[in-house]
């Protein structure tokens, strides 16, 4: 049996891309609103309110079937949850299936980047333990807990250059989950789309900064907070994305909420940049030296 790959990454639950998508346009939206022209953009305004709690109680159940599936399978059963599009859906998700990643990266997003709440805030503990739970198949399959790897495989290897800028057109409102179309996005292959879902879902999670205690000085981060940021650092040197510039791109290519997601990627890359840059170093002085 051949090891899994980024090509076997996958989303399988067709509403967790329908919520993709929604969330897509509510950014861009915030992203393009005309603080100068407040009474034009009332209707828009009132819209995109009403998106964002669609958005958020849609998620909540996905996240109870997620709940429920779960219990079903450590209890070594197999749930009747059917879907809310009456779809039929695997019991349980395969290895590298990003559906229950995806959830739980979009509602700690909505709740961090949309609706402002603190990143310290202890109400996204929940949250974040879930998202942990999930990635651990992904990343435990794929081996990226070994720094010393990277990614090789006898097909053609993931786009490491500035996504192309060019979007989609004429596209239905909703795609399926093996496309991952969506309208006004950068048109990326699915390899490449489902690997920057996996690298946008540990940046999501390292933006959370719970505090063990306040009265620490000076303040000490929670397991979690270091998870992701280890997680997010080999997953970047496994893909052989050492710059930011490059990192910034990936992740504007699937949601980016302009001046949040700058502040909280420059915080992200104190903590990341210096290993990169020496493995970045190392790469190049391995190749100095072969070409000599």
């Amino acid at each position: 049996m051949e090891p899994l790959s980024f090509r076997d990454l996958t989303v399988q639950n067709s509403e967790a891309v329908e919520l993709f998508e929604l969330l897509y346009s509510i950014t861009e939206c915030i992203n393009n609103f005309d603080n100068a022209t407040l009474e034009s953009t009332y209707t828009e305004r009132i819209q995109v309110s009403d998106s964002i709690y669609l958005l958020e109680w849609r998620l909540c159940q996905l996240e109870e079937i997620s709940r429920s599936r779960q219990s079903w399978r450590r209890a070594g059963s197999v749930p009747l949850l059917p879907s809310m599009e009456q779809e039929k859906q695997p019991p349980y998700p395969s290895p590298t299936d990003l559906s229950d990643i995806l959830i739980y990266a979009l509602h700690l997003f909505l709740h961090l980047a949309i609706r402002g709440q603190p990143p310290a805030a202890q109400r996204h503990r929940a949250l974040a333990e879930a998202l942990v739970s999930s990635l651990w198949d992904p990343i435990l399959n794929l081996d990226l807990l070994s720094q010393s790897k990277t990614y090789e495989s006898s097909g053609p290897q993931l786009n490491q250059t500035i996504p192309d800028p060019s979007t989609s057109s004429n596209l239905p409102a909703y795609a399926s989950s093996s496309e991952m179309a969506r309208i006004g996005m950068p048109r990326l292959d699915r390899d490449e789309l489902h690997a920057n879902i996996l690298l946008w879902a540990l940046f999501v999670g390292s933006c959370v900064r719970i505090p063990v205690s306040l009265d620490e000085t000076p303040v000490q981060l929670t397991s979690q907070h270091s998870f992701f940021i280890n997680a997010l650092k080999n997953y970047c040197r496994v893909r052989n994305i050492l710059d930011s510039d490059l990192l910034m791109a990936k992740l504007k290519s699937i949601v980016w909420l302009h001046s949040w997601c700058e502040q909280q990627f420059s915080l992200a890359w104190l903590e990341i940049g210096d290993d990169l840059g020496s493995w970045l170093a190392d790469d190049q002085a391995d190749e100095r030296e072969y070409a000599s």
